[in-house]
């Protein structure tokens, strides 16, 4: 199982999700974005979530908002 995490640092929807993600010892890798860049505009971004928002977990295939 693969696990992403789109996010930012500075994203308090964000912490919340890495919270929660090393209270369940779940391993995952980072996909941070520069917001100020508006990296969470970017066409390859919006491919992951329409909403061009984080954070967005991805696991395997499935995208999570």
């Amino acid at each position: 199982m693969a696990v992403t995490l789109h996010h930012n640092a500075m994203s308090t929807c964000s912490q919340k999700v890495r919270l929660a993600l090393e209270e369940k010892g779940v391993v995952w890798t980072s996909a941070e974005l520069n917001l100020i860049a508006r990296e969470h505009k970017a066409p390859e971004y919006l491919k992951v979530n329409a909403n061009g928002v984080v954070p967005t977990l991805q696991v395997d295939d499935q995208i999570i908002t």
